[in-house]
C-alpha cells in the first residue's frame, strides 16, 4: 500500500512537470505577439579542462587520479518587450587516467520564461533536468545538502513558478511553488536497487515593506518530501514515506551604506517525519552583505529544517556560509571568487535510530582565480574545491555518509555570442 501511494505521488509530480511545461508553451504563444520582433541572443561556450582529484570514486577510501574533460554549453535567449525566454543545454565528458577508472558523461537542459503581465505583476516559470554521476568532479554540492558517496548514476529534475506583485512603492508581495525529484538509475536506465528516489513539493509566500534604509519582511514556506523505498546508510532496507517541514519568520533589513547591508530573521519551524511525531523548533538567520554589482561578499548564519534530496530525508541544520566574488585589477579582468561553509545536520527526533543515521558534519570550501582576455573571447581559471563530510552512526563512529575529496582544476573556455548588445568575437565595438 505504501509503495502504491508513493507511486501515485511520483506520478502526480511528473504530471505537474508536464503541466508546467505546457503552461510555459501556452504563455509563449499568447504573450509573444506575432508582430513583436524578438531580440535573439545565442551563446556557445566550449571548455577544456585538466585536473586531479584525491577521490575518483567519491568513496570514504577512494583512490586518486588525474583527469581531463571537455564540455560545451549553449544558450538561446529570446527577449520581447514584455516577455523573456531562455533555453540552455550542456554536455560534459571526463576521462580519468587512474587504472580501472571509467570515463563519465553528464548532460543538462534547462529553460526559463519571464512575463511582465502588468507593470506591477510578473510571472516566472523554470524547468530543468540533469543526468550525471554522484562521483562526477563537475557535480556542485549545495551547501548543507548531504553529498552521497559513491558513483551512482542519477537524474535530477525540477520545475518552478513564481509571482511577484509590487502592490505599492514600498510593499512587494511574492508567491512561489516548485517540484524537485531525484532518481537513481542503473546502467540500463532502470531504477537502481541501491538508490532512494525522492520528490519535494515546496510552496512559499513572502511580503516585503521598505523604507529609506530599513525594511521589514514576513516569510512562510513549507515542503512535502516524499521519499521512496530504498536503503539506509548502513545498507538496511527502509520504507518510503512523507516528511513535512516548514517555517515562518519575520525579518529586518538595514542598509549601512550603498554597499553594506545586514538582515536578521527569526521565527519558528517544524518537522513531521514518517513516524508522525511533530517537532517544533526555532528557525532564523543573520547575514552581513557587501554588494557592488556584479561583485559581492557576505556571511550568513542560519538554523532551519532542510530537505536533503539526495538521501531522501530532512534534517535540522546549523550552518555558516562565507562567499566572495571580487576583481583584483582596475580593468576587472582578473577575478577571485570563493565560498566556504560549515554545516552541522541532525535529526529532529534524536530518539529515532533510523533518522540519526543521517546525522553529519560537513565542511565545503572552494576558490577560483579567473582571467578574462581583453581582445579575445577566452577565459581561463584555476580552482580548488574541498568536500569533507563526516556522517555519524547511532552507536558512534563514522557512517557510510563520510566522504573527503580534494579537486584541483584548470579550465580554458571560449565564449562566443551573437545578437544585440553582445561583444564582437575579436574585440572592438558592440554587435547590433
Amino acid at each position: 500500500m505504501n509503495g502504491t501511494r508513493l507511486g501515485m505521488e511520483g506520478a502526480r509530480a511528473r504530471r505537474f512537470v508536464h503541466a508546467a511545461l505546457a503552461l510555459a508553451a501556452a504563455l509563449v504563444s499568447v504573450a509573444a505577439p506575432s508582430r513583436a520582433r524578438a531580440a535573439v541572443i545565442t551563446q556557445v561556450s566550449p571548455t577544456t579542462s585538466v585536473g586531479a582529484t584525491s577521490n575518483t570514486q567519491a568513496l570514504a577510501n577512494g583512490s586518486a587520479s588525474t583527469f581531463s574533460a571537455v564540455s560545451v554549453n549553449a544558450q538561446l535567449r529570446l527577449d520581447y518587450p514584455r516577455v523573456r525566454h531562455s533555453v540552455s543545454a550542456g554536455l560534459t565528458y571526463a576521462y580519468y587516467f587512474a587504472s580501472g577508472s571509467q570515463p563519465s558523461y553528464s548532460g543538462n537542459l534547462s529553460a526559463s520564461s519571464g512575463f511582465d503581465i502588468t507593470n506591477a505583476l510578473g510571472l516566472t516559470l523554470t524547468a530543468g533536468s540533469i543526468i550525471s554521476r554522484t562521483s562526477s568532479v563537475g557535480t556542485t554540492s549545495v551547501p548543507g545538502q548531504a553529498a552521497l558517496p559513491g558513483s551512482r548514476l542519477y537524474v535530477a529534475s525540477s520545475a518552478g513558478q513564481g509571482l511577484g506583485y509590487q502592490a505599492t512603492q514600498r510593499l512587494r508581495l511574492a508567491q512561489s511553488f516548485g517540484v524537485s525529484r531525484v532518481d537513481y538509475l542503473s546502467e540500463s536506465l532502470q531504477a537502481s536497487p541501491g538508490g532512494r528516489p525522492s520528490t519535494a513539493l515546496s510552496a512559499g509566500l513572502r511580503a516585503d515593506y521598505s523604507w529609506l534604509i530599513n525594511g521589514a519582511s514576513f516569510d512562510v514556506s513549507g515542503t512535502d518530501l516524499i521519499a521512496g523505498p530504498g536503503t539506509d546508510p548502513l545498507g538496511n532496507p527502509v520504507l518510503g514515506g512523507h516528511t513535512l517541514l516548514g517555517q515562518a519568520t519575520v525579518g529586518w533589513h538595514h542598509d549601512y551604506s550603498p554597499l553594506w547591508s545586514s538582515e536578521l530573521r527569526a521565527g519558528m519551524g517544524w518537522m513531521q517525519p514518517p513516524s508522525g511525531k511533530v517537532t517544533p523548533l526555532p528557525a532564523g538567520s543573520a547575514s552581513l552583505d557587501y554588494r557592488r554589482f556584479p561583485w559581492n561578499a557576505g556571511l550568513t548564519l542560519s538554523h532551519a529544517p532542510v530537505a536533503n534530496m539526495f538521501v531522501g530525508t530532512a534534517t535540522v541544520n546549523d550552518q555558516a556560509i562565507l562567499r566572495l566574488t571580487y576583481p583584483l585589477d582596475r580593468g576587472e579582468l582578473v577575478v577571485v571568487s570563493g565560498s566556504a561553509s560549515y554545516t552541522r545536520a541532525r535529526a529532529a527526533d534524536s530518539s529515532d535510530p533510523l533518522a540519526s543515521l543521517y546525522n553529519y558534519n560537513q565542511i565545503s570550501a572552494g576558490g577560483a582565480l579567473s582571467v578574462r582576455f581583453r581582445e579575445l573571447p577566452l577565459y581561463g581559471s584555476a580552482s580548488y574545491t574541498l568536500m569533507d563530510q563526516i556522517g555519524t552512526a547511532p552507536m558512534g563512529g563514522n557512517s557510510t555518509l563520510s566522504l573527503v575529496r580534494h579537486v584541483v582544476l584548470i579550465n580554458l573556455t571560449a565564449a562566443f555570442s551573437w545578437g544585440p548588445g553582445t561583444p564582437p568575437l575579436m574585440g572592438g565595438g558592440m554587435v547590433q
